[in-house]
This record gives structure tokens, sequence and C-alpha cells, in this order.
């Protein structure tokens, strides 16, 4: 039971400490992020209408509307320390 609940005891996870072989994996992105293929239509809310740069913008990606956001930010709240400092 012990084993069953707190694995192999020190001596059996000596023997079962060789490294492992990783499994091969396609080179890539670790994930797709989903946000990068996000469209917002800007006329389907007058919240989002704000957002508009000229009265064409229509369609925003996602990293474009993150950016309008952020500005949106800061020009109503004026710089945040809180978010643009980098110190621990």
């Amino acid at each position: 039971l012990a084993a069953d609940v707190f694995g192999a005891s020190d001596d059996e996870s000596d023997a079962a400490a060789a490294p492992e072989e990783a499994p091969e994996e396609a080179a890539g992105a670790a994930w797709v992020d989903d946000d990068d293929e996000l469209k917002v239509d800007l006329r389907s809310a007058a919240r989002l209408r704000k957002l508009r740069k000229t009265t064409g913008d229509r369609v925003l990606r996602g990293g474009e509307l993150e950016t309008r956001l952020r500005e949106r930010f800061a020009r109503s709240r004026g710089p945040q320390a809180w978010a643009s400092s980098s110190e621990p």
C-alpha cells in the first residue's frame, strides 16, 4: 500500500532514474493562442465604437484590439506605475 501511495522506495527509484527518452516533437509553437485568430466587429456595440481610429475601421484582430484597449486605458486613466513597472 505504501508503494502505491508514495511511489517506489529510494532503492527502486535509483534504478528507475535512468534518463527517459523524450518523444520527438515537431518544431513550432508550444500552443496556439486563440486571441491571435480573434476578430471583433467594432460596429457591434457602442463601447467598441470608441476604439475606432477612423470611421472606416470595422474589424480588428486580437493583437490590434489589445493595443487599442491599452491606449484607451492609458488615455482615460493616465500612466499607471503598476502596469508599466518591470521592477520586482
